[in-house]
């Protein structure tokens, strides 16, 4: 299973809160469509991104699920990828990774992880198949 990093808080929005769009600046892989992912959240924590969620006001995990680094935090299907949201308040693009089913972990699994797309290690994986919910 491959999986992608997200500073916090933004993958807690993703498992704990109503984000459905993960921006970059990159398109996903064709063959990742339709697969699912682990999010991943990385030990950097965008201040100036919680900022502008609050602007937005949109919704904001509690700091339990904010405050978790290094770890896979959930599953997310990649169902496609758009360069153009109107609607949707959480995309800023240049690509939007539309992410669908996201299934969050029942606890954190402890994890390194990198940049772009990335191979979740065998006994990591079998870890967060078993909190999946």
């Amino acid at each position: 299973m491959k999986a992608l990093t997200i500073w916090q808080p933004w993958a807690a929005c993703i498992c704990h809160g109503d984000k459905r769009v993960e921006n970059r600046g990159w398109r996903p892989p064709d063959n990742i469509v339709g697969e699912v992912i682990a999010v991943h959240a990385g030990k950097m924590y965008d201040a100036r991104g919680e900022q502008e969620i609050i602007r937005l006001g949109l919704e904001i995990p509690p700091r339990r699920y904010r405050t978790t680094y290094g770890a896979i935090l959930g599953l997310a299907t990649v169902k496609g990828v758009s360069r153009h949201l109107p609607d949707d308040p959480w995309f800023s693009g240049p690509f939007g990774w539309l992410l669908d089913d996201v299934r969050p972990l029942d606890h954190p699994v402890p994890c390194r992880g990198a940049q772009g797309l990335w191979t979740v290690p065998p006994e990591i994986l079998e870890s967060v198949l078993k909190g999946a919910n």
